[in-house]
Order: structure tokens, then C-alpha cells, then sequence
């Protein structure tokens, strides 16, 4: 072998070696470029979800206590009239654009359900929102009911002219609406989803 072919030889393997490692340096550099770029993604979307939940939740609460303050709703709770509850909490509910909202009595018994009015008459006292405002507390939570799937929520006691708690009102958003994740879509660009436990209960695809 002259000295031509045993220079160029070795030079055709170090280009051809120097060409594959530069091209798999590429490549993971690339891939590693690509997932910081999708966990950056990811981490914003997910902040904006949950900025989004709170800002539900805080909604619900704000209405929860203007409802439970409401002369005619805590009347109509006194006297058990359901034709009357579901009236005037079928309008504040659209007013403010909420979900739902649902009315005890002091036992914790539904009395009304604006989004199925044929469901009531079950006790749901040991539910934590619902002891909670039996017990005089407005608080917001995301929450499992027994007829919404899950929701970004607040309770809020009822109470009489005499400043007695008379029953409770739970209201807010239900997060198995496809029109959430549809918003948080849009908002986020990023397709969202919204598990309860491992059961996909909305999606936009």
C-alpha cells in the first residue's frame, strides 16, 4: 500500500466518524432543546390552569356569599317552598354565569338542584363543603359531589332574620364541562385534559 491510500484512508474514517458524532451531538442536542422547550410549555399552561381554578373558585365564593345573604332566597328556604328556591337561584345562577348551584336545608338535606331539578331529598351533611357551611363558613375548594363530577365550588351558610343558620347553598363551575378545556385550549395553546382520579372526564380532543 503506497503512502497516498495509507494517509487517505485513515482520513476518509476520521471524516466519516467526525460527521456521525457531530451529527448525534446534533441530535441530543436538539431532543434536550426540544424538552426544556416542552416543560417550559407545560410549567405556563399549567400556571394558567390553575390561575383559572382560582379564579373559579374565588367567583364562587363572591357569589356564594352575596346568595346566602339574599333576603328572598332565605324566605323561601324558611318556608320550603321549592318552586320559589329553584326561581330565585335559577336567576342569580344565570346572572352570574355560574354552573350550578344547589340548596340544603339546616339538616343538610337538598332541597333544590338548579342543574337537576328531579334529583333532592338526599342528606349530604357528612359531605366537608356542605358540614362546612352548616357550620357557618363560606369557603371555595374543588370538589366531588354526587351530581357534579367535579367542580370548582364554594359553600356558604343561609341564615333568618334572627341570624339563624336556616340551611346552606353550594355553587359554582363544573370542570367536566367541555367548554373549560376548550378555554384553557385557546388560552394556553396546549391541549388540556381534566382527570378525576384516572377517569379522563373532559378533553378537547
Amino acid at each position: 500500500m503506497n503512502i497516498r491510500k495509507r494517509i487517505l484512508i485513515p482520513m476518509i474514517i476520521l471524516t466519516i466518524v467526525s460527521g456521525i458524532t457531530v451529527l448525534v451531538a446534533s441530535i441530543l442536542l436538539f431532543i434536550r432543546e426540544v424538552d426544556f422547550a416542552t416543560n417550559d410549555r407545560i410549567d405556563v399552561a399549567a400556571m394558567v390552569v390553575n390561575h383559572e381554578l382560582e379564579r373559579l373558585k374565588e367567583t364562587a365564593r363572591i357569589v356564594a356569599v352575596g346568595m346566602a345573604d339574599n333576603a328572598d332566597l332565605a324566605k323561601a328556604v324558611e318556608d320550603n317552598d321549592r318552586g320559589r328556591i329553584f326561581y330565585i337561584a335559577s336567576n342569580i345562577k344565570t346572572m352570574t354565569q355560574l354552573d350550578y348551584s344547589v340548596i340544603y336545608d339546616a339538616e343538610g338535606t337538598s332541597i333544590v338542584r338548579t342543574h337537576d331539578p328531579d334529583t333532592y331529598g338526599d342528606n349530604l351533611r357528612h359531605m366537608p363543603h356542605i358540614s362546612s357551611a352548616l357550620d357557618g363558613k363560606i369557603e371555595a375548594y374543588i370538589f366531588q359531589g354526587a351530581t357534579v363530577i367535579l367542580g370548582a365550588s364554594a359553600g356558604a351558610p343561609i341564615y333568618d332574620e334572627n341570624g339563624n343558620i336556616i340551611g346552606a347553598i353550594t355553587l359554582g363551575f363544573m370542570l367536566e364541562n367541555q367548554a373549560f378545556v376548550y378555554r384553557m385550549r385557546d388560552l394556553t395553546n396546549c391541549d388540556i385534559a381534566i382527570f378525576r382520579n384516572d377517569e379522563r372526564i373532559a378533553t378537547p380532543f
